[in-house]
């Protein structure tokens, strides 16, 4: 039986999120978070990668902006370990392949959710217009 392996993390943007379309033709979007805990000298930010395949990837890359604050769930994650060519010394990053991303209130751009999915029901390209916020 294998092990759970779900993650779920909030944090800032630290750059621009990067899209590529791979040989295979999947979409992949690559964006870096910042995650802060703790507050005055305990405080500590652990800074992870994201990684978002499918469809939606596309879609989403115009709101993924640096500072933007985002939520990251459904993810796999993992530790990368490499040797430094330069100084030959252990280099670690911890890399999450996600399923769902939620943006947080705030930052430059509307509240926005989106999942692997949701991409695959809707068969038309996103756009901002489709964002209607449903009365409670």
């Amino acid at each position: 039986m294998a092990d759970i392996n779900n993650w779920v993390v909030t944090g800032r943007l630290t750059r621009d999120a990067e899209y590529r379309v791979l040989p295979s033709g999947t979409e992949l979007v690559t964006f870096d978070i910042a995650n802060n805990t703790g507050f005055g000298q305990y405080a500590k930010t652990l800074f992870i990668t994201v990684n978002h395949w499918g469809k939606s990837a596309k879609n989403m890359l115009p709101y993924l902006t640096k500072g933007k604050g985002i939520a990251v769930s459904g993810g796999e994650v993992e530790l990368q370990q490499w040797t430094s060519k330069q100084d030959g010394s252990t280099q670690k990053k911890i890399v999450v392949n996600t399923s769902k991303v939620d943006f947080l209130p705030g930052g430059s751009s509307n509240q926005q959710s989106t999942s692997e999915s949701q991409s695959q029901q809707d068969a038309r390209p996103y756009s901002p217009e489709d964002d209607e916020v449903p009365a409670f």
